[in-house]
């Protein structure tokens, strides 16, 4: 039977195609061949064109079933053909197209991808992993937390400030806040997910569009005689009053701050869903935030290097876990999973106007195979 394999992939600098006939991949060891059902859409499957990350298919969480492996054993038998499995894969400088998500047949390495339960659907598990793990690196790693309510670094007085906490890695970030015993988790969000936000965990929310919503957070914040001792910002903005900005005048001036997006402030650590590898990436040398806006596309380029620390994976993978196994019930559903078109040039624009923010509210997925 011969199988085609239609893929989303950019193939050089912004340069992004529908690719018909595509290259069918091949798993090497410790890695298995995945027919997708669902890809996931995130930010990052665009925008790490800036991070060196081109001429390769575009994508990294799915969710889709096992084809075969390399192995005749299909390692150790952990997984067997037939298996509905989501994860995410590896990326970097150099990233082979056979990881790329937004195709109709993957290759994933075995150590990045978990048998779906019952209790998740399958176009959620395939958009779960790369947002789960940035939030759990943010509250178990970087923060230096526990995955339960005896950290015994939190006081009374503690509280997080997550800007952008309706998003993906807000929303995870929220509830695992909860879960590591936060007493004082304010979200900053539009105030149409005020709600959902305080069901999640939140305990007070602030609209971000407000002017002085820096000025409302400090003040809530002596009101109630806390600290805000732990800072995130999901969103990434740039430029002047960017959201960095906010969260590092919102909170106490000893405060352990987190961006998801590379800062030139050295107090902000960047969280990073993927610490199994070793990873190059290639990043615009820092000018100061005012100036980045018209700057940037002419500051050079410098090649970076990112250790892996199994450590942290490990602890960043176990708390994914529990939100797996607890999804719908300690761990909310995430509200609006949407589908896009199955039409692969419909497909691609959606992805792209995802990474521009026009996308909508909610995370989208690509259902397979491509029309």
């Amino acid at each position: 039977m011969i199988r085609q394999n239609t893929a989303l992939v950019i193939q050089n600098t912004q340069n992004y195609a529908v690719k018909r006939h595509a290259s069918f991949p091949v798993p090497s060891e410790q890695e298995l061949l995945i027919q997708v059902l669902y890809s996931g859409i995130n930010p990052a499957d665009v925008k790490h064109e800036d991070l060196g990350i081109d001429t390769t298919t575009l994508g990294y969480d799915f969710c889709g079933q096992v084809m075969g492996g390399h192995d005749v054993e299909m390692v150790n038998m952990q997984f067997k053909e037939g298996d509905i499995v989501a994860g995410y894969t590896p990326t970097g400088i150099g990233r082979p197209s056979k990881f790329g998500s937004h195709q109709d047949y993957l290759v994933c390495p075995v150590d990045m991808m978990f048998k779906v339960p019952d209790n998740v659907p399958r176009s959620h598990a395939a958009c779960l992993t790369v947002t789960t793990m940035t939030a759990a690196d943010i509250v178990f790693n970087l923060f230096g937390l526990h995955l339960s309510d005896e950290n015994k670094l939190l006081s009374h007085a503690d509280a997080i400030l997550i800007w952008g906490a309706a998003g993906g890695v807000g929303s995870a970030t929220v509830q695992f806040a909860k879960i590591a015993g936060f007493k004082h988790i304010l979200a900053v969000a539009s105030i149409a997910r005020h709600h959902e936000l305080k069901l999640l965990g939140a305990t007070a929310c602030f609209e971000y569009k407000q002017p002085d919503a820096v000025d409302k957070i400090r003040t809530h914040a002596k009101k109630h005689n806390f600290k805000i001792s732990y800072g995130v910002d999901a969103v990434g903005t740039i430029g002047q009053n960017n959201s960095a900005d906010m969260v590092r005048r919102s909170c106490h001036a000893d405060a352990q701050l987190v961006s998801t997006v590379l800062r030139s402030q050295k107090t902000f650590k960047l969280p990073f869903a993927m610490k199994n590898r070793d990873i190059q990436l290639k990043v615009h040398a820092f000018v100061t935030p005012r100036y980045m806006k018209w700057l940037q596309p002419w500051v050079p380029k410098i090649k970076v290097s990112l250790s892996r620390n199994e450590g942290d994976h490990q602890k960043a993978w176990q708390a994914l876990m529990y939100a797996v196994g607890h999804y719908g019930q300690d761990f909310h559903r995430m509200s609006s999973v949407q589908e896009c078109s199955r039409d692969a040039e419909q497909a691609l624009d959606k992805v792209k106007a995802v990474a521009a923010g026009t996308g909508g509210s909610g995370k989208w997925v690509v259902p397979h195979p491509f029309a």
